[in-house]
């Protein structure tokens, strides 16, 4: 056998062994690399259930939070509206004693209120007035009542009613001090006790009434000769109607709208009899 016999048969064996040792490390990688890539799948999806495990808990732990929340607003929105029920009540009640009380204001413009007990067909109407006041009083316990519901109603809707019934009963209070001591002053003269009776200026009714409804309010009150106090208790309770408002739906009326209210609510007023027209004379 020749070199060149020898060569191309070592050749040959050596292309073989190369070839098979290529299939052969193919197939080990392969077996290694699937090895690997089933090691690192399991270990994905071992993984990713645990993902799936905490996110289910912390689902069921945020619904069953929410839940509560829910339930718990649900209650806050009942107290709320038993609440402004109630206040809404009491603002009816304290309107209707004062409609009753301050009924001399409708109707008479403050000369004739200065002159009301020389007038014998004025004095009789007075009559009633002393009943409606005691009635006042038997609306003291359920304002008493009212502030357990204050956190229910907020501060801002709590002040506008305190501001409302303060003025309302100081309004009754000298009304009827001046039917006792047969002296009746403008609306906003005159106070409660010696000192009011002297028919001073009313520094602290004028004084709520700025500081709730604004001086340009305030100015618009005092200009009216008949109907003045019960003009103050119309703008108080629009003022108590657009807190209940934001505070049971959450908004507040445009500044247009409440423009456009105001507009009408002057309108309204300017509707009732004129400020000339004479008090009938018997």
């Amino acid at each position: 056998m020749d070199f060149w016999s020898v060569l191309g048969k070592v050749s040959l064996g050596l292309a073989l062994l190369l070839t098979a040792s290529l299939v052969l490390f193919r197939q080990v990688s392969d077996s290694i690399g699937g090895w690997f890539a089933r090691r690192l799948q399991f270990h994905y999806d071992k993984q990713l259930e645990q993902y799936r495990f905490m996110l289910s808990q912390e689902d069921a732990t945020l619904r069953g939070l929410l839940s509560a929340m829910s339930r718990d607003q649900s209650a806050v929105q009942d107290r709320t509206l038993n609440a402004v029920g109630e206040l809404w009540d009491l603002v009816l009640s304290l309107r209707g004693v004062a409609d009753e009380v301050l009924l001399p204001y409708k109707y008479l413009t403050g000369e004739e209120i200065l002159g009301a007990f020389e007038d014998e067909r004025i004095r009789n109407t007075l009559g009633d007035i002393p009943a409606a006041f005691e009635r006042s009083k038997e609306l003291l316990p359920r304002i008493a009542q009212l502030e357990k519901h204050r956190p229910y109603l907020g501060e801002k809707l709590w002040s506008s009613f305190s501001a409302y019934e303060v003025f309302a009963r100081r309004m009754i209070a000298k009304t009827h001090q001046g039917i006792v001591k047969r002296k009746l002053f403008p609306w906003d003269r005159g106070g409660l006790g010696p000192l009011g009776a002297r028919g001073d200026e009313d520094v602290a009714t004028r004084s709520l009434l700025r500081s709730v409804l604004g001086s340009d309010q305030l100015e618009y009150i005092t200009e009216r000769r008949i109907g003045a106090p019960q003009a103050a208790l119309a703008m108080l309770e629009q003022k108590l109607l657009l807190e209940i408002e934001h505070r049971v739906f959450g908004r507040h009326l445009s500044e247009s709208a409440v423009r456009e209210l105001e507009s009408i609510r002057k309108s309204l007023l300017q509707m009732r009899p004129s400020d000339e027209e004479p008090v009938e004379k018997a």
